[in-house]
């Protein structure tokens, strides 16, 4: 029998079952018996299955191997009697089903415990703690349970005691008690094993230690729909059913896990930028390109092409029309940007109310808690979204296990979405943009609101304190229904007082504000709708541009001509000055017969700020009439300007035949070729054209005296003879004006391109010496011009009708017959010399000058208009004529060269003496008449260093030839001519080259010029001896020489073998010269290799 108390003593005598004659029984006596046979006691410690077999097959094998036992058992029977072992073994552990009445049992287990499982919670090491176990037999008849061994790792810590019941009926109980002595501080999770007839059952055991034991009642929180602005509200409930106590913090999963992920969750959480946010909330119902952009730029963007492109307008713009259009571009771009940021700061106050407090998101919570042992908490998760999208983020709990190991906290995930919905109530056009407006001007537009939400809103505008009296609403307060547009109208009346209302103004309760573009009249002022059930308050940007809409007219408020000949024309200035940053559209109106305003007849438009000069031309028809009227102006903003105009006609003293002198075309330096003349004292004649006119003294009984002005004589090219002449009653003289041009007046558009865009164009690109002989030619011209005409201006003067006497015709450099106060009416009445200033020739008034170029698509040509005065006094007196001076119109026309040459100049540069270079000299026929020239050279020494080397072939112009039923044009062939230098010693040379046509009748002049210098080549050793040594057979040896050039120019050396030398049996030389021809830089050094092989 078994021992009793033990703790794998089973219930009694197994195989004694009342009245049952199972087999499984028999088997089990059987296998009683057996052990007893083999001598196998059970002890008080139950022996694991696998330990009873190895002693029972030790046994069996002692059994078989002792020679002393009788009762040995063969080979066979002892295989027969471990086969039968395993079986009953494992029909034990299989059990066997229990019939009752002819029923079944089919529980899962015959044995029910109570408690179903055993906790032994929050232990401590050291202490004993006991637990009961009760077992009730559940099955349909008697059964029996064996309690089993715990496993190794755990047995020790564990004593069971229990009363045998041996075999229970149904429904009886057994008690057991399962006492705990925990030896290490660990949890443990294992069962108590039992052995039933019916099979194997058993009870869990759980061992815990002291420890928090966090959880959470829901893993995920889903706040639904939430409207922007609005705030909702949940809370999870955390519990601890530990006996610790421990406190907690959430982060964020992704924060945790992937730096590179907490920015995009981090922006989701916190929001974006309150101008995104802004933008997006309005994608909707704005345009992509945005309206802002269009309005900054539509006042400004205006076109500039207003004048005629042969018309030089009146007016300090019109030369400078890319410099403008550069200042324009630029001003454009700078006021863009200003406006651009007052934009953005009137979108911060709307977009205040959608910006996240600092260091808050969508998603708000309380980072850290603590947690009493066994209670609760409730933990507040706010979401408060101010974007339109679906949050979804994920959170997590860390517990603190409270030992100072991270890595025993205990994490609990959390999930947290929600979804926001946009704000009910918004502006279809969140920038109302007024775009430019005028002061006392009165501007309507309207605010649309829209609902997108599926109730009535109440809205209400409220003008700000600071804009009263300048802005309306009208209706200021509706309801706004669901799906329906509500109009808003906005009445404005800007004014110079609401800009400066508007920089200083409170919106909501921020501090006060400039909401002005510095430095501009632009505005930007956010307006608040108040919409009192929703959340997110709603604003609009008023913009607009205050400007005035005046004309200030100059340079002053009236126009006086004073005397005027019924036979002339004066001209006033103008100047209309737009006050406006609009264009205007200006026209004057209702003129009389006497005044004229140009250009374009008076009609025009002026750009923003622009300032526009124009010519009012008086010429009064009846002579000794006072003029006084008004001139009208009108404009396209509505305003009416009236400018007093006075002036009164006179008779002229003095007739001329002619009042306008045009000059056929010609080119600039044009020499006209005479044939007769002596080629060897020049070869032609310089005087240019010429054309004459008659003055004739219209006055019966008196005197006059008058001076001819050229203002910008170098400019315009003109000499006039006699310049000073006395004319008595009825007589007339001969004026003749002659046109030289020596220079071609630059363009204004190619100003930019040169350095400092003051040059005057020369003949010459380079300042050579026949610049400088021309420009010094040409000085000598004009002052000869200037001291009343040289002997061919004095001699120019005839004197047609009348006694020609010594006082009639003043001339040349004759003392004049004039008093002080005769020079001082020259002094004070002659025009300037203004041509020493030449910088800024294109401001040159009207009344005196007016030049233009051609335009691209054009041939090249300038056309100028001079107006010469002449100064008239009477003979007999002191007194200077009252009536203003004589104009007579001179225009000239340049053109384009009929010979072209490459260069005026050639520099040959620094050439060393005996050494010669030669230079091409292209020159092009431009003739457009077909004829062939062939041109003669002229000017050079004979004997100097300076000579032609090709012959004058004939230069061909452009040919026309026929293709078809078209004319195509060839462009002209240029023929090439090679000048030489070669200098004989040393110094600079310089010689002028003329070559003439005299089919054309045309000259060209081409300066030359080089400088001769001396080599100087040193070597070094300075000897020339070079000593390669002694070498043997198939051997090589090296030496060097340095060349040193001390020349100011590259010189080229080669070196040759003076003799023949000694050749190797290859017949190949032994010396090598490395290199043996070359070029050496100015200053620098160069080593020759020599080498033996």
């Amino acid at each position: 029998g078994n021992s009793e108390g033990g703790s794998g003593g089973g219930g009694g005598e197994v195989g004694s079952g009342g009245g049952h004659s199972d087999s499984q029984f028999e088997s089990l006596n059987d296998f009683m018996e057996t052990n007893k046979s083999a001598g196998i006691m059970h002890s008080n410690t139950t022996t694991a299955p696998s330990q009873q077999l190895k002693t029972t097959q030790k046994n069996d094998n002692s059994i078989s191997t002792s020679p002393n036992n009788r009762n040995q058992l063969s080979k066979f029977e002892i295989e027969c009697r471990l086969k039968a072992q395993e079986r009953q073994r494992q029909a034990l552990a299989k059990g066997e089903p229990q019939i009752a009445a002819g029923r079944l049992f089919t529980g899962a287990t015959s044995f029910t415990p109570k408690p179903t499982k055993i906790e032994f919670l929050d232990f401590e090491i050291g202490k004993k703690y006991k637990k009961k176990l009760v077992l009730t037999n559940v099955s349909l008849t008697f059964n029996s349970f064996k309690i089993l061994d715990l496993p190794d790792n755990i047995r020790d810590f564990f004593e069971i005691k229990y009363s045998k019941p041996g075999r229970m009926s149904a429904g009886t109980t057994c008690t057991i008690e399962i006492i705990f002595k925990p030896q290490i501080k660990e949890d443990f999770i294992t069962s108590l094993p039992f052995l039933t007839e019916t099979g194997p059952c058993s009870v869990p055991i759980f061992c815990y230690i002291q420890k928090v034991l966090p959880s959470i009642q829901n893993d995920h929180i889903n706040f639904g729909e939430v409207i922007m602005g609005e705030i909702k509200t949940m809370k999870i409930v955390i519990k601890n059913s530990g006996c610790l106590p421990c406190s907690y913090e959430i982060f964020d999963m992704n924060e945790h896990e992937n730096t590179s992920s907490a920015m995009s969750i981090e922006q989701k959480g916190k929001g974006l930028p309150a101008k995104q946010v802004q933008s997006e909330l309005t994608d909707h119902s704005m345009n992509e390109e945005g309206d802002v952009d269009e309005g900054s730029q539509s006042a400004l963007s205006i076109d500039t092409s207003q004048s005629h492109p042969g018309q030089k307008e009146a007016g300090p713009s019109s030369p400078y029309q890319s410099e403008m259009a550069t200042a324009m571009a630029i001003e454009i771009e700078a006021q863009t940007k200003a406006e651009a940021i007052i934009l953005q700061e009137a979108e911060k106050v709307a977009s205040s109310a959608l910006s996240y407090p600092a260091g808050c998101g969508a998603i708000q919570y309380e980072s850290k808690g603590y947690l009493d042992s066994y209670s609760e908490t409730h933990h507040s998760i706010t979401f408060a979204p101010l974007s339109a999208e679906y949050y979804h983020k994920n959170i997590a709990i860390r517990f603190k296990s409270g030992n100072g190991n991270n890595n025993d906290d205990i994490i609990i995930p959390l999930g947290i979405t929600g979804k926001c919905e946009l704000f009910p109530v918004y502006v279809d056009e969140p920038i109302v943009d007024f775009r430019m407006v005028v002061h006392d001007k009165l501007y309507r537009k309207k605010l649309v609101l829209c609902n997108r939400g599926k109730i009535a809103f109440k809205v209400q505008a409220v003008v700000p304190k600071e804009l009263a009296g300048y802005l309306e609403f009208g209706p200021d307060m509706g309801f706004v229904q669901p799906g329906v547009k509500f109009e808003i109208g906005i009445k404005i009346k800007p004014s110079l007082g609401l800009l400066n209302a508007c920089r200083s103004i409170s919106v909501v309760g921020n501090p006060p504000k400039s909401f002005v573009v510095e430095g501009s009249d632009i505005i930007a002022v956010p307006i608040h709708i108040l919409v009192p059930k929703q959340a997110v308050p709603v604003f609009f940007t008023l913009k607009c541009q205050i400007t005035s809409g005046k004309i200030k007219i100059g340079p002053t408020s009236d126009i006086n001509f004073g005397l005027c000949y019924t036979t002339e024309t004066l001209i006033k200035k103008l100047d209309l000055i737009n006050q406006s940053s609009l264009p205007q559209k200006y026209g004057f109106v209702n003129l009389v017969n006497e005044i004229d305003v140009q250009p374009n007849d008076g009609f025009g438009v002026l750009l923003p700020h622009e300032t526009k000069t124009l010519n009012v031309l008086f010429s009064p028809k009846i002579s000794n009439y006072h003029y006084n009227f008004n001139l009208d102006m009108r404009t396209s903003m509505g305003d009416v300007y009236h400018i007093p105009v006075k002036g009164i006609g006179c008779d002229s003293p003095i007739e001329l035949s002619h009042s306008l002198i045009q000059f056929t075309p010609t080119s600039v330096n044009h020499h006209q070729f005479d044939e007769t003349e002596n080629n060897n004292d020049g070869g032609g004649s310089d005087d240019g054209m010429k054309e004459s006119i008659i003055m004739t003294n219209s006055s019966k009984t008196e005197t006059y005296l008058f001076e001819w002005g050229i203002p910008y004589a170098k400019l315009s090219g003109l000499i006039i003879s006699p310049k000073v002449a006395k004319l008595k009653p009825g007589q007339q003289v001969r004026i003749e004006i002659q046109f030289k041009p020596k220079m071609i007046p630059p363009n204004p558009l190619d100003k930019e391109e040169e350095e400092g865009g003051d040059q005057i164009q020369e003949v010459a690109t380079t300042p050579t010496k026949e610049h400088n002989e021309l420009q010094k030619e040409t000085n000598e011209d004009n002052e000869g011009d200037g001291g009343g005409g040289d002997e061919e201006g004095g001699g120019g003067g005839q004197v047609v009708e009348g006694e020609k006497d010594e006082d009639d015709i003043i001339e040349g450099d004759d003392e004049l017959a004039l008093n002080e106060e005769e020079k001082k009416m020259r002094g004070e009445r002659s025009p300037k010399k203004e041509e020493d200033n030449m910088d800024h020739f294109e401001d040159i008034p009207i009344e005196i000058g007016q030049i233009s170029h051609s335009s691209l698509d054009e041939p090249w040509s300038v056309h100028a208009t001079w107006n010469l005065p002449c100064i008239v006094k009477n003979a007999d007196s002191d007194e200077l004529f009252e009536g203003p001076p004589i104009y007579l119109v001179v225009k000239t026309v340049l053109i384009e060269r009929v010979l072209e040459v490459s260069s005026t100049s050639l520099d040959f540069g620094e050439l060393a003496v005996g050494q010669v270079k030669v230079m091409p000299l292209m020159i092009t026929n431009h003739n457009e008449n077909g004829i062939e020239t062939t041109l003669s050279a002229s000017g050079l020494n004979s004997l100097g260093p300076f000579s032609i080397l090709s012959a004058l072939r004939p230069i061909k112009p452009k040919s026309q030839n026929l293709h078809g039923q078209h004319q195509i044009e060839s462009s002209p062939t240029p023929s090439t001519i090679m000048v030489k230098f070669a200098p004989e010693a040393q110094g600079i040379r310089q010689e002028s080259l003329t070559l003439h046509s005299a089919s054309l009748g045309a000259s060209l002049h081409i300066a030359l010029r080089g400088d001769g210098v001396s080599p100087n080549l040193t070597i070094d050793p300075a000897d020339g001896k070079i000593d390669l040594g002694h070498c043997l057979e198939m051997d090589s040896a090296e030496s060097e020489l340095t060349l040193h050039n001390a020349s100011v120019f590259p010189l080229t050396f080669k070196l040759v073998p003076v003799g023949d030398p000694s050749l190797n049996f290859n017949n190949q030389s032994p010396f090598s010269i490395i290199p043996s021809e070359a070029s050496v830089l100015p200053g620098a050094d160069l080593k020759v290799f020599f080498q033996i092989l």
